[in-house]
């Protein structure tokens, strides 16, 4: 049998999870149980681990993408990436989130604490506090991370860059 992590939405995966397993899925409809068993989860891990924790209120958990399994489409992925800042210099870990396979936040994980940015415009007030606190002595009129993942999903060009509006 294969082996999934499930984390809640209140409780997105972490760091240590990201470098686990470098795609997670977040759960949407029930027709994805099919790809959990095509990757021989379990039924009882299935409603223990996900169908039971539906009922009580998680309603959209995140599962882990075994490592040699195809990425399935999905409304939202979670990708583990390798980030590269130009302006100020600085390597990171993170994840970059997607929805209907187009990039919508990045995730970066620096000394022990997560920096949520966005690349819609319309949430630019969003990312000036994360920033002031990843780049304290920064000020920036754009903010460019080029993307590595750490697992290619087909359809998804690589690297990627990620523009953070401010």
């Amino acid at each position: 049998m294969e082996k999934i992590t499930v984390r809640f939405q209140t409780e997105r995966p972490r760091e240590v999870d990201l470098r686990a397993h470098a795609i997670w899925c977040q759960y949407q409809y029930p027709d994805e149980l099919d790809d959990l068993r095509g990757w021989d989860v379990s039924d009882q891990v299935i409603q223990s681990e996900i169908l039971n924790e539906i009922e009580v209120g998680h309603c959209h958990p995140y599962y882990s993408v075994p490592d040699q399994a195809v990425v399935p489409d999905r409304d939202y992925l979670l990708m583990a990436v390798d980030i590269h800042f130009d302006t100020p210099n600085l390597d990171a870990f993170g994840y970059m989130v997607l929805s209907n396979g187009e990039p919508s936040s990045l995730v970066v994980f620096w000394r022990n604490e997560e920096f949520v940015f966005y690349n819609d415009p319309a949430e630019d007030d969003e990312n000036h506090e994360p920033l002031q606190r990843l780049f304290p002595s920064g000020t920036f009129d754009a903010v460019v991370a080029k993307i590595s993942p750490k697992r290619e999903i087909p359809g998804i060009i690589s690297p990627i860059s990620f523009e953070i509006p401010v």
